[in-house]
């Protein structure tokens, strides 16, 4: 399992070539099941745990996870942070999510 950072992420992943990813992902079939909001036991009601899954029928898979703290931006911090995990066909295979 590799883990990038932003840096890394834009040199493997230039813009343009995201966009054609995308671009065939939105032609294709794929099974995007509703995303599960859980509010956070730590906070007020606006804090959220977000977790957004996506299947590509030939086995490729994601999830997008994501955490909102709108009281974040009163200590200069992002209110919005993210990861994506994305699982290759097989170990060998070099999908969109694999590059």
């Amino acid at each position: 399992m590799s883990v990038l950072n932003s840096e890394e992420i834009r040199a493997l992943a230039p813009m343009q070539w995201l966009v054609e990813c995308l671009q065939k992902s939105f032609r294709t079939e794929c099974i995007v099941p509703v995303r599960q909001v859980a509010q956070m036991p730590d906070g007020t009601d606006e804090r959220l745990h977000l977790s957004i899954p996506a299947f590509d029928p030939k086995g490729g898979r994601g999830v997008k996870l994501a955490t909102v703290f709108p009281d974040n931006q009163a200590n200069r911090l992002p209110p919005i942070q993210a990861a994506i995990v994305s699982c290759s066909i097989s170990s060998s295979g070099r999908g969109c999510g694999t590059r």
